[in-house]
């Protein structure tokens, strides 16, 4: 009964990083840098999409070890982001000039993001509180839906072909050692 038990409370986690054979869905995005980005991109190259949204503890805990381990910079693997957030709110993010988002940036004790953007949503869903802090909606999560995760961060693996090889949910927390978090990043 108790490795019953033990194995229906690993299952999601075990569901999470499981072998993908189907191929990455078509789509057809502007990067925030005005670049075009389509399945033709995944050709040839080895692909991490990491799909988040700005602010999420984890995902900006895995773009501060991205950036530790000079991730964007290695010619093998081709790493693009594609967040549930506005162009604007990416580029506000991204900003030198003091506002919400890059106030969230120096929070988390980033640099603007590196590596290709492309942000999903069309509009803003922000209010403010009694306080007047901002408060982000529910984004669109269009590539998310139909990927199938509802996790941020999620990185999926493409191999040279345009197939995911697989789909990791979450991102370790800050207790697990920094090297063991950048090789849960490259490990498929």
């Amino acid at each position: 009964m108790k490795k019953h038990i033990a194995l229906l409370l690993l299952a999601p986690w075990l569901l999470s990083v499981a072998p993908v054979s189907r191929y990455f869905p078509a789509i057809s995005y502007e990067t925030v840098e005005g670049r075009s980005f389509t399945n033709d991109n995944f050709k040839g190259n080895k692909s991490i999409v990491l799909l988040f949204h700005l602010g999420c503890p984890p995902a900006m805990w895995m773009l501060g070890d991205m950036a530790h381990a000079k991730l964007d910079m290695q010619d093998s693997i081709q790493i693009i982001g594609i967040l549930e957030n506005t162009s604007d709110q990416v580029r506000a993010f991204n900003d030198s000039l003091p506002n919400d988002w890059s106030s969230m940036r120096r929070f988390y004790r980033l640099d603007p993001i590196g590596i290709p953007l492309i942000a999903e949503c069309e509009q803003e869903k922000i209010i403010r509180d009694e306080s007047g802090n901002m408060v982000v909606q529910n984004q669109c999560r269009l590539l998310a839906k139909k990927i199938g995760t509802k996790s941020s961060p999620t990185l999926v693996y493409v191999d040279e072909t345009g197939k995911i090889t697989s789909i990791k949910e979450g991102y370790p927390g800050k207790q697990v050692p920094v090297d063991q978090r950048i090789a849960f990043l490259l490990k498929e």
